[in-house]
């Protein structure tokens, strides 16, 4: 019997963390008879380790665009979600017929195959009868009786939209946003009600192959999302060296983030290539103190009302999935008083966006007086 592990994400669930580890372990695992499955092609438009994004663009070319309105215009929006479905709607039909071929190749040499791929959470809001197209292709991929556990992490939706927000500002694709304007479109944003994703995954793959993680350290498997994984699918494997994995895709301070929308909105001119403004942001990153790296972007009234906005769907999942157990806990993690919280203000804005093009410009200098290592 062949069991396949779909993990969907979502994003800022460490889940860069953990495609890596498996990328990188990917013999380890196969001796254990778990494949890592490595696609014959590139289909994601930014660099990373995840595997399933073969599965997601195949799915996403037999899909229509969204046709609601509110859907279409919050879809059209969002970089990430828009520059991969482009980048979906031209890819060469060819190159699908190959890839499953490849697969189900695969999937005969191994018990287990875990595929990987964060945005699948996120395409869910917006098209009808996505899970569905999702089973169809996987059960299509073996003549032997398959089992598929999703596994999904979510992560509190105050903290998932401040860790967003800070990766997407620093991101090569240039964004136009400060924090309110995010803090706006955010809120609209279906795939914060995490309690109908789940039901519509429920439907197809039902209850009991749906793996609910609640992504915070307290919580996960000796703190470490790479053991929470294993444990969490039963699988007998023992990682090892995880912790060199933690320290990817962090995010970056706040102060630096403010700087970068200065320098998006044109408020600080730069004519500086965009990835060297990344990998300063990166420095940046490496050079700030604690009290930096913990600053936030939401007060606690900010944060009380957007969890208030959330607690129906947070309470259904309890309910639900948990037998009343709180999913989420309602402590806020904000500093106690609202006047601590970091806010953009622009004078510092201007001076943090001079500060990364000077880094920009300096960066072999400032790596090696200070022996920056930055992974990039």
């Amino acid at each position: 019997m062949k069991r396949i592990i779909l993990h969907i994400g979502q994003q800022k669930t460490g889940s860069t963390a953990l495609q890596n580890y498996l990328n990188d372990h990917r013999n380890q695992l196969e001796e254990k008879r778990i494949g890592y499955y490595k696609p014959c092609f590139r289909y994601a438009p930014w660099s990373g380790k995840s595997n399933g994004d073969f599965l997601l663009a195949n799915i996403l070319t037999k899909l229509k665009e969204p046709i609601d309105l509110d859907k279409k215009e919050m879809f059209n929006k969002n970089d990430s979600l828009n520059v991969f479905y482009i980048k979906k709607k031209n890819c060469n039909f060819e190159c699908f017929e190959t890839e499953k071929d490849n697969f189900i190749k695969y999937l005969n040499q191994y018990d287990t195959i875990i595929l990987s791929e964060e945005m699948f959470f996120h395409y869910d809001y917006f098209y009808d009868n996505y899970w569905q197209n999702i089973y169809d292709y996987l059960i299509s991929c073996s003549e032997e009786k398959l089992i598929i556990d999703i596994i999904v992490y979510l992560r509190r939706q105050d903290e998932w939209l401040l860790s967003k927000w800070k990766e997407d500002i620093r991101n090569q694709i240039p964004s136009p946003w400060d924090f309110n304007d995010t803090l706006n479109e955010y809120e609209q944003f279906g795939f914060l009600n995490y309690y109908d994703a789940l039901l519509r995954i429920e439907k197809v793959f039902k209850k009991q192959h749906l793996i609910i993680r609640n992504y915070d350290f307290n919580k996960l498997y000796n703190s470490n999302i790479i053991e929470d994984f294993f444990n969490s699918c039963n699988i007998e494997y023992q990682p090892e060296d995880t912790n060199r994995y933690k320290e990817i895709n962090t995010g970056q301070t706040l102060k630096t983030a403010y700087g970068m929308v200065a320098i998006n909105k044109g408020t600080v001119r730069c004519n500086i290539d965009r990835g060297k403004l990344y990998n300063a942001t990166n420095i940046c990153f490496a050079l700030a103190d604690k009290t930096d790296r913990r600053a936030q972007a939401l007060t606690n009234s900010e944060r009380l009302d957007l969890l208030d906005c959330c607690k129906e769907s947070n309470n259904n999942i309890s309910k639900h999935f948990f037998n009343n157990v709180d999913f989420f806990d309602s402590n806020i993690y904000t500093e106690l008083k609202d006047d601590k919280v970091l806010k953009s203000n622009i004078f510092i804005d201007k001076f943090y966006a001079r500060l990364l093009i000077f880094v920009a410009k300096h960066t072999y200098i400032i790596r090696k007086i200070f022996k920056i290592s930055i992974q990039e």
